[in-house]
């Protein structure tokens, strides 16, 4: 649909009195052409169409392309918002059937995408601008307006998630470039990517995130949102909705995706649980030797089958099961459990837990492979 400003601009007194004038002069026109010409008032149409993106780009519009005066002016049906509804404001901006009264200066100055198609324009004349073929909703654009009145709250209360991702979508779209930015740090600082700040605490809105870290190219979190979905039961698919909306749920390629990485992780974390052994795996064929030498004839891992039983014991004890999907989480665990209270030598302490810190690290960075980050979807 194309956007279109419609100005109205009104008759002075002087071209009245040059009507009256005219009144008295034999009249050459049709009734036809009379009736025509006095229904015929000056417009200024802005229209353009929308653009194909690629998915690696934003949502950002594209410029208008301005065509020739229209004679006839658009009409639209509106409701009038209840609160946006400047009574000194000088431009009307509708988005489906909710029309917006807003200030010109305002828009300008703030947004990119204001700027460029009102850029020429009248500036004190009133118009009408048409938004919904740039994709924004109401709703998302209600709350970019408050932001946009009312920014300094959430520099002193962190707004709920709805908040954020409604301001990041309507503020990519029409190119409002702080509020942009302020978005996305509000996403990174929620999803961090650093494996020094995961946790087993679970974070909220996992799927919306990456529905909107795509939408809105935040590719930085798509790693941490991806690990807390293959981590949690159904991929956090069918779960009540906190907002008591529609639960979200995953495209079936992003279910194929998880699946297939779940399936590794566990295979990985039985390898890592497994006792130590000199007939082992090679992650756990070195843990089998004693690391503090002859100096240490009493450790445990000289010991056997009382180091297979001491570790078997504290792996059973709810790490293998709290952490089968999660065992960049489950790796931390083993480094924490008490290794020197069960008899163990401090070489063989200080071995272990550099094994599995290594070993955690290595799961991270093979997460990209498993989620297929970097790889081009189709649409």
């Amino acid at each position: 649909m194309p956007i279109s400003i419609t100005t109205i601009s009104s008759e002075t007194p002087d071209s009245n009195s040059h009507k009256r004038k005219r009144s008295l002069e034999p009249d050459n026109t049709s009734p036809s052409q009379t009736l025509t010409s006095a229904s015929q008032r000056p417009q200024i149409d802005i229209t353009h169409s929308s653009t194909n993106v690629t998915p690696s780009q934003t949502r950002r519009s594209a410029p208008p392309t301005p065509i020739s005066p229209s004679t006839k002016r658009p009409k639209y049906s509106y409701t009038q918002h209840p609160s946006h509804w400047a009574l000194d404001g000088n431009i009307l901006v509708q988005i489906e059937l909710v029309r917006f009264k807003l200030h010109r200066s305002r828009l300008v100055k703030h947004s990119g995408y204001f700027r460029r198609v009102l850029e020429g324009t009248a500036g004190g004349e009133e118009g009408i601008m048409n938004l919904d073929d740039t994709g924004v909703k109401v709703t998302d654009f209600e709350v970019l307006l408050d932001a946009l009145e009312d920014f300094m709250d959430y520099f002193y209360t962190i707004p709920p998630f709805s908040t954020a991702s409604s301001i990041l979508r309507a503020s990519t779209a029409l190119s409002f470039d702080k509020y942009t930015s302020w978005a996305r740090r509000y996403l990174t600082d929620m999803w961090p990517t650093s494996i020094d700040r995961l946790s087993t605490s679970r974070i909220p809105h996992a799927i919306e995130s990456l529905a909107l870290a795509r939408e809105c190219n935040v590719p930085s979190i798509l790693k941490r949102v991806l690990y807390e979905l293959v981590r949690t039961p159904r991929f956090g698919q069918n779960l009540p909705s906190i907002d008591g909306g529609v639960p979200p749920q995953l495209s079936p390629a992003d279910v194929l995706v998880l699946g297939t990485a779940r399936e590794e992780l566990i295979t990985l974390w039985i390898d890592v649980t497994t006792a130590p052994c000199s007939t082992g795996s090679a992650l756990t064929k070195g843990l089998a030797i004693c690391a503090g030498g002859a100096q240490n004839p009493t450790c445990t891992t000289r010991k056997e089958p009382r180091a297979t039983s001491v570790h078997v014991r504290l792996v059973a004890s709810g790490v293998f099961r709290d952490f089968l999907w999660d065992p960049v989480c489950g790796l931390q665990a083993l480094v924490n459990l008490d290794w020197a209270g069960e008899g163990f030598c401090h070489g063989c302490v200080e071995m272990r837990r550099a094994v599995w810190r290594t070993t955690r690290e290595k799961v991270w960075e093979k997460l990209d492979m498993l989620f297929k980050l970097g790889v081009v979807r189709n649409a």
